[in-house]
């Protein structure tokens, strides 16, 4: 194999460089829409609070309790016209840690993060890029795998994560019987000041072709067709390619619609299939929506998967459940079985001052070798407005975690956060 020299694309010059491509881009739309459009529309958020936690880094025997002390500054500018528009996001955080894993933190300014949107859509055809760069802590404890399944195993790790992503898509014969759409996409991922040897740079692309096909006006059948790469700098496989063929038929119903899903993945490891059915109810007080099928492994093995979510109004508040267990590749593209749940309860108390509390437990289980790792979180927590745009939020969370190893560790965690939301403004 040929080695690959990388420059890495992530660093701040190269980001900066992206960046002011994408406006060159984007920005003469802009342009447009303030000339022709409205008034560009101003979003503000600002927050400070606190969070403690008795064992952020989830060890089996606590080592200490941990205090962040933290600010957060969010900003948003729209610019719009009836057929475009562009929106630009972005974001920054100061804080300041103390405690046990204070050398797992980074002070001072963090977490830089930056959006642009741009749409534009005609009568039959509808174009739209995202680009997105952010950075995180490794050990954050939002931070998550590609699947969108919490690691709880970086809790201990040191360094932040970079990540650029751009998605394009254009939409043809968006009024037509048979329409296509076309999409492409990028995600890089980039560590700095890391320890551990597992955490390293990453890039995937995928481009594709969706078809859309209307045989009734209450009937719908969708077919794509999906090309990935995914190649990890830290490792000597080189470049891995994948290939995913996806397909439903939509019928819709007076209260929601039945589905049929099939899908084919082809991988160097072998090929994937899955075939599933579905039914979507929706009523005036509650929705429900299910699916039930099966997936064989690319080494043979036939797994059950599915997924219910229900959700139900109340005079005052709302309670929602869900379930899900599915087949798919996760960060490092090895196959993973992961189970999910979730439930929510939300009541409004006053007019100024609202109660939730969630469940959630999820665990992940690789298909061949390895063992399974699992995290589960119960947490309570109150709004209250203090005036039109001022709140504060009070959170107290209680997590247990397990990781491959076997070995189990709990930690409770704390938050108070004060937060200002300016009203929109042109």
């Amino acid at each position: 194999m040929v080695p690959v020299t990388r420059i890495t694309m992530l660093s701040r010059p190269a980001c900066l460089c992206v960046a002011a491509l994408a406006c060159a881009t984007v920005l003469p739309g802009a342009v447009a829409a303030q000339r022709d459009g409205d008034a560009p529309a101003f979003r503000l958020s600002l927050s400070t609070g606190v969070i403690a936690q008795d064992n952020r880094g989830l060890d089996a025997t606590s080592q200490g309790s941990t205090f962040e002390y933290f600010s957060r500054l969010d900003f948003g500018i729209t610019f719009a016209t009836p057929i475009q528009q562009l929106d630009i996001s972005g974001g920054i955080g100061l804080r300041h840690v103390t405690g046990a894993e204070s050398d797992n933190l980074d002070t001072g300014l963090i977490e830089p993060d930056i959006a642009l949107r741009y749409a534009r859509q005609s009568r039959d055809a509808a174009l739209s890029v995202d680009l997105r760069y952010s950075e995180i802590d490794v050990s954050s404890t939002s931070l998550e795998d590609v699947l969108g399944i919490p690691d709880p195993q970086l809790v201990n790790e040191e360094g932040a994560r970079r990540s650029i992503v751009l998605d394009t898509e254009l939409e043809l014969r968006r009024r037509s019987p048979f329409g296509t759409t076309l999409f492409a996409g990028f995600t890089g991922l980039s560590y700095s000041d890391t320890v551990s040897t597992t955490l390293t740079d990453q890039d995937r692309f995928r481009a594709g072709v969706r078809f859309r096909l209307d045989l009734t006006p209450v009937t719908q059948a969708n077919l794509s067709l999906t090309y990935r790469t995914f190649e990890d700098f830290g490792t000597a496989e080189g470049v891995r390619k994948t290939f995913e063929l996806e397909g439903d038929l939509r019928h819709d119903m007076r209260n929601g619609n039945a589905s049929l899903q099939f899908g084919a993945t082809n991988t160097e490891e072998g090929s994937r299939y899955s075939l599933s059915a579905g039914r979507n109810i929706s009523t005036a007080r509650w929705e429900f929506g299910g699916t039930l099928g099966v997936t064989r492994a690319v080494d043979g093995d036939l797994f059950p998967t599915g997924s219910v979510d229900l959700t139900l109004t109340l005079p005052n508040g709302s309670v929602a459940a869900s379930f899900s267990r599915s087949i798919a590749s996760g960060v490092d593209d090895d196959e993973k079985e992961i189970t999910s749940l979730r439930m929510t309860y939300d009541r409004q108390l006053t007019a100024l001052t609202s109660f939730n509390t969630s469940l959630s437990y999820s665990e992940t289980n690789p298909t061949g070798a390895g063992a399974p790792s699992s995290v589960g979180t119960l947490g309570i927590g109150l709004q209250h407005s203090l005036t039109a745009d001022w709140q504060v939020d009070m959170e107290l969370q209680h997590r247990v975690s397990e990781n491959t190893a076997g070995v189990r560790a709990r930690d409770n965690r704390l938050s108070v956060t004060l937060r200002r939301d300016l009203t929109t403004w042109r």
